[in-house]
């Protein structure tokens, strides 16, 4: 009799094992075809504790944008504005207008200010530009109706905060 209840309790804990086996399988295998589903995204956004909202158009996203108010090279110590819009105050950008600035170059403390009027559209061209701040977000809009950053084609764009 006791051989037949061990008999029937082995019988119950093999069937609980395969079930667990079934449930793991299951779950690795959704989460690898959701990292394989994933693997085509063009655009990456890694954020750490910010609830960030990223809306895009077709043409944003492929690197669409007509001429340009004004374009910013980034250089350390040297940044050089070409048209209107945005003045320079010791490495903060501050944009003012409405319009599109495109933005290229390095800059290792620095940051973009965006206080264009509140029904203002401002567009950012990234094009190969690297913008890293170490006392505040590197690309900050505090007024504007709206901001579209689109990155030019075949560009690679780093934008680091400390």
């Amino acid at each position: 009799m006791e051989n037949k209840k061990t008999n029937n309790t082995l019988k119950i804990i093999l069937i609980l094992l395969l079930i667990v086996i079934l449930i793991l399988l299951i779950v690795f295998g959704l989460n690898k075809f959701k990292k394989e589903e994933t693997k085509n995204e063009i655009v990456e956004i890694d954020t750490e504790s910010t609830n960030l909202q990223v809306d895009y158009t077709d043409s944003e996203l492929f690197g669409s944008y007509g001429s340009y108010n004004a374009k910013i090279t980034l250089n350390d110590g040297n940044i050089t504005i070409e048209g209107t819009g945005v003045t320079n105050n010791s490495n903060e950008i501050v944009i003012k207008q409405a319009g599109t600035y495109y933005i290229t170059g390095s800059i290792s403390d620095g940051n973009i200010l965006i206080e264009a009027e509140k029904n203002n559209e401002v567009q950012l061209v990234l094009d190969n530009a690297e913008l890293t701040s170490k006392t505040t977000a590197p690309i900050n809009s505090v007024k504007a109706k709206s901001l579209t950053i689109t990155l030019a084609s075949n560009s690679t764009n780093i934008i680091t905060d400390s």
